[in-house]
This record gives C-alpha cells, sequence and structure tokens, in this order.
C-alpha cells in the first residue's frame, strides 16, 4: 500500500511540473502600448485568462509545448507557442476594418438600410461634429426629423431645503 501511495505521489508531481504558470505581456506592436483585456487562451483547451491594466496576464495548467491564441479588440488573432518559455511578450498588430452600416429599427432590431421598406434617414459624422457643443448629446438636436432630444440633468433647490 505505501508503494501505491507513493508511486501516485510521484506521477501527481511529474504531472505537475509538467503543466505551470506561464505569464507575460500582451503589447501594440507599434507603439509598445499594453493591450488591456485581450483574452489569453490556450489552444484546445478550455484554460483562459485576459491581460489587465498593464497588458500582463498569468495562465496556469499550460504545458511547455501548448500553443496560446491571443484575441483582442482592433487587432489581428495571433498564435503563439509556448516553446518551454515560462514569460513571453507578445505584439500585437493592429487591424483596421471599415464599419458596415447598420439601421437600428424602433424594435431595436438591426437591419441594413436596403433591408428596410421605408425610408431611412441618415447622420454622418461631419453634421455631427459641425456644431461643436461640449454636449455631444445636444449635437443631435434637429438633426434627424421626428427625434426630440431633451437634457435630463440634476436640478437641486438648495435654497429651499428644509
Amino acid at each position: 500500500m505505501k508503494h501505491f501511495l507513493a508511486s501516485l505521489l510521484l506521477l501527481l508531481l511529474a504531472g505537475s511540473s509538467a503543466f505551470g504558470q506561464i505569464m507575460g505581456k500582451i503589447v501594440d506592436a507599434h507603439d509598445k502600448n499594453p493591450v488591456i483585456g485581450a483574452a489569453v487562451t490556450v489552444k484546445g483547451s478550455s484554460e483562459g485568462t485576459s491581460t489587465d491594466a498593464e497588458g500582463n496576464f498569468k495562465l496556469t495548467g499550460a504545458s511547455p509545448t501548448s500553443t496560446l491564441v491571443i484575441h483582442a479588440i482592433n487587432y489581428t488573432a495571433q498564435e503563439v507557442a509556448v516553446a518551454g518559455r515560462s514569460n513571453l511578450t507578445i505584439d500585437l498588430a493592429g487591424e483596421t476594418k471599415e464599419l458596415a452600416e447598420v439601421v437600428v429599427t424602433a424594435l431595436g432590431v438591426p437591419r441594413q438600410t436596403r433591408a428596410l421598406g421605408y425610408a431611412v434617414q441618415t447622420l454622418d459624422s461631419k453634421q455631427i461634429t459641425a456644431v461643436q457643443d461640449p454636449n455631444l448629446v445636444n449635437n443631435f438636436a434637429g438633426k434627424v426629423a421626428g427625434v426630440q432630444i431633451t437634457n435630463g440633468g440634476c436640478w437641486l433647490d438648495l435654497a429651499h431645503r428644509d
């Protein structure tokens, strides 16, 4: 029985050394600033984490032969082989995509303009920024027919306090 427990303990220790902690930092390839909130996962497993405010991550349960998959908004997804390293610095290349026009209907259902059976009025960025108001919402006033913009604010009447 002692030999069995000793063998089991040895097997567990050998297995745990094969899977260790991998630490690293994800930075922008262009300006070397940290990439905040990037998803770092081990390919083919459910292990994963995300980067902190400094672009750092810690991942446990990855083997020295694992491949990490990194996804971040506005960056090209990348796969990186761990190759026995325990501390990585990964450069992510920026990705530029043009956004398609999307119309949100009264029911909150997004549709493309050509899929609608009725007239649609558009508002582009030049029309919004033509009049510089410190409050962005005020820039929408009078730009689209049938839309009423009201400012809801907090008004305190301190003179009439009880």
